[in-house]
């Protein structure tokens, strides 16, 4: 199903793509998924399930397959918090995908989002074993490095953006989650 035929299938979808472009943004900017943005998208779509309001048809259209999906995507990821694995975050984010997709579709965005995050954590290593390397490389990019840092608007965005992560650091999984979920909603199943 084409994107142009999710936003047209209602405010119920619309209000999942904003919702996966807000976490993205969020998580990726402050390394955070707000309580109130998943809580706020999830109450709209109770209103829409109450409504029985006629969905796309890869959004969960009724309250079983939502809740089921937000049990699965709950139970799936829960564990990884437990142990430290990833964040709260990305737990409650990945419930509401199931809430709004039902658990169908949690397999296929769990797997494309660990790969987006898998390559965000190699290109991270690369890069850093790369400026930390004598090689032309590595001196390149430490002189590119050191080139942006110059660069007025570049300090005050590097500070904007510690004081958002407040020491939080990481890979945004919920970042790639959300790409993961509109890549598998846009082209189907």
């Amino acid at each position: 199903m084409p994107a142009v035929a999710i936003l047209g299938a209602g405010w119920s979808a619309t209000l999942f793509v904003a919702l996966c472009l807000a976490v993205f943004v969020f998580d990726m900017l402050a390394r955070r998924v707000p309580n109130w943005l998943v809580g706020l998208a999830m109450m709209g779509n109770c209103v829409a399930l109450l409504e029985n309001y006629p969905a796309s048809q890869a959004l969960a259209n009724d309250w079983a397959a939502a809740v089921t999906g937000l049990a699965v995507g709950f139970a799936l990821f829960l564990p990884f918090y437990l142990f430290r694995a990833m964040g709260a975050g990305d737990v409650k984010f990945f419930a509401a995908l199931g809430f709004f997709l039902g658990a169908g579709l949690l397999l296929p965005i769990w797997i494309i989002g660990s790969v987006l995050a898998g390559i965000h954590a190699l290109a991270g290593t690369l890069l850093a074993v790369r400026t930390n390397s004598v090689s032309p490389q590595g001196y390149l990019l430490n002189l590119a490095e050191f080139h942006v840092r110059q660069w007025k608007w570049f300090g005050a965005a590097e500070g904007y953006l510690a004081r958002k992560r407040n020491g939080r650091s990481g890979i945004p999984y919920a970042a790639y989650l959300a790409v993961a979920a509109l890549l598998c909603v846009a082209f189907g199943r």
